[in-house]
């Protein structure tokens, strides 16, 4: 699992979480945090080590990064 991303990184997350299918978003988030989804009535996110880090109803994508561990760089 990551310890950082970038703005960029963070700024295409977001954007995809609003554009995009689920299922993109999912994948984006898995392939630049390791946070993965799991299906619930909503989406639960674990972390690279399985832990929980969230849910689609309550979290936004900068609640998931913090509850990672993940940081924003400002490059």
């Amino acid at each position: 699992m990551v310890d950082k991303i970038s703005k960029e990184q963070y700024e295409e997350l977001c954007e995809s979480k609003f554009w995009d299918s689920d299922d993109d978003f999912h994948r984006m988030l898995e392939e630049i945090t390791g946070i993965t989804a799991k299906r619930y009535t909503g989406y639960q996110y674990f972390d690279s080590y399985d832990n929980y880090v969230g849910d689609s109803n309550d979290d936004t994508v900068r609640d998931l990064l913090h509850n990672a561990y993940i940081k924003i760089e400002n490059n």
